[in-house]
């Protein structure tokens, strides 16, 4: 709950707090609203009123902005869909999908990044990642890794590169910690052979060294390491992301960011379509979103072609559940680089399972202040309580404890 319909009326200095389904509701009645307002028009004017390449999404195109409007419309109204007391979803779904919703890759609205300016001000991530040494060497995750490597997605090598191999030492601790050596070794060497890797092991008097070929297999890093195995988790196990999303300022391409796609729209579809809220083939619009997906991030056709005959993920059949839980996982793909969103959709939906479940082992990963549990939410700040205390109160009241593990309105 934050505040909605009172905020920044003039005022209203300490505006109530909205119930999350009031403010769901609000923002589909606000791009109905936009939508009516561009009606037919396909321009904002001419000459100097019209935005042109002002217009960084969608290029001074109304109709784009109706259809972006209308897919995230579709969006807002699917997480709405089943939650308690939620009473106007499908009503939107319907009308949604009666109306333009996005349909090809040029209708994608992404943000391109500056790859030209200052490592302080730049969209880019590449300075960060490469000057400041070891300590900003992002790895990718174990998931998503998994997710692609186990399926012969070929999106893997665009996100990816292989992991570095070579030798390491897991060193033998001394102390307290001496007793769980071999549980957090024993961890890296199944992580390891679960994705393909073929390693040697030696065991020392210093502890047990791992060597694998440089530049070979995909790893992914396993999530909420704790701080006593982290030096466990060495730099050369895993895939670091590919150039392609942390290239370097005045090097390389980079990916745009991810506003909304044409495949989360085709997605959104798949999932009405497999809930009966429509009759579109959800056969059809799950691999026609993998494949604006793909050719978003720069997937070649023939690639494209042989996942979709050849990949068991390209098959929606099964259960309406196994139906819900593929299209979940390509949606939280294509979402790579939108971690809010991608978040968003594990809250939702519950899939991947890996990361909804949370963590349970605490001689391997971090127990963090809700028990193994990833977070469900932010908690109101400080300013929110010290200058509008009242009304942060009586929505606390309402939607549970201000704390991380309480679940929003639409949670699974």
């Amino acid at each position: 709950m934050v505040p909605f319909s009172e905020a920044g009326v003039d005022g209203i200095l300490t505006p109530k707090y909205d119930s999350q389904a009031d403010i769901y509701k609000g923002i589909i009645a606000d791009l109905d609203n936009a939508m009516s307002l561009i009606g037919s028009e396909e321009r904002t004017g001419v000459g100097v009123a019209d935005a042109g390449t002002n217009d960084i999404y969608c290029g001074g195109d109304l109709q784009k902005w109706k259809k972006l409007a209308n897919t995230l419309k579709l969006r807002i109204a699917m997480r709405a869909l089943g939650a308690p007391g939620e009473t106007f979803a499908q009503a939107a779904i319907t009308s949604a999908l009666a109306s333009p919703l996005m349909e090809t890759e040029a209708e994608n609205a992404t943000l391109p990044k500056d790859i030209t300016i200052s490592q302080w001000n730049s969209a880019s991530y590449g300075d960060v990642y490469y000057n400041f040494g070891r300590g900003s060497d992002w790895k990718v995750g174990k998931t998503l890794i998994d997710k692609l490597r186990n399926f012969g997605d070929p999106r893997l090598p665009i996100f990816a590169d292989p992991a570095p191999g070579g030798t390491v030492l897991l060193t033998q601790p001394e102390g307290d910690q001496a007793v769980f050596h071999q549980k957090r070794v024993d961890f890296m060497k199944t992580t390891l052979s679960d994705a393909g890797v073929d390693f040697t092991e030696t065991v020392t008097d210093e502890g047990t060294e791992i060597s694998f070929a440089p530049d070979t297999y995909y790893v992914g890093q396993p999530t909420r390491i704790n701080g006593e195995s982290i030096g466990y988790s060495k730099f050369e196990f895993w895939s670091k992301p590919d150039d392609y999303i942390v290239g370097r300022k005045n090097a390389d391409p980079l990916s745009p960011e991810i506003i909304l796609t044409s495949a989360e729209a085709y997605f959104l579809r798949a999932e009405a379509a497999v809930r009966g809220l429509s009759s579109e083939n959800a056969q059809e619009m799950y691999q026609e979103g993998i494949r604006q997906s793909m050719q978003f991030w720069t997937v070649s056709d023939a690639d494209i072609a042989s996942f979709m005959d050849n990949s068991t993920m390209a098959q929606l059949g099964g259960t309406m559940e196994e139906m819900l839980e593929k299209i979940a996982t390509q949606r939280w793909i294509n979402a790579y680089t939108d971690g809010f969103e991608a978040w968003s959709i594990v809250r939702d939906t519950g899939y991947p399972s890996e990361l909804a479940a949370g963590v349970e082992d605490f001689d391997i990963f971090a127990e963090g202040d809700i028990s193994g549990s990833y977070p469900q939410r932010l908690r109101y700040g400080n300013r929110l309580i010290n200058t509008n205390g009242a009304n942060a109160a009586a929505a606390i009241s309402v939607q549970g404890p201000d704390q991380q593990d309480t679940k929003l309105w639409w949670a699974k």
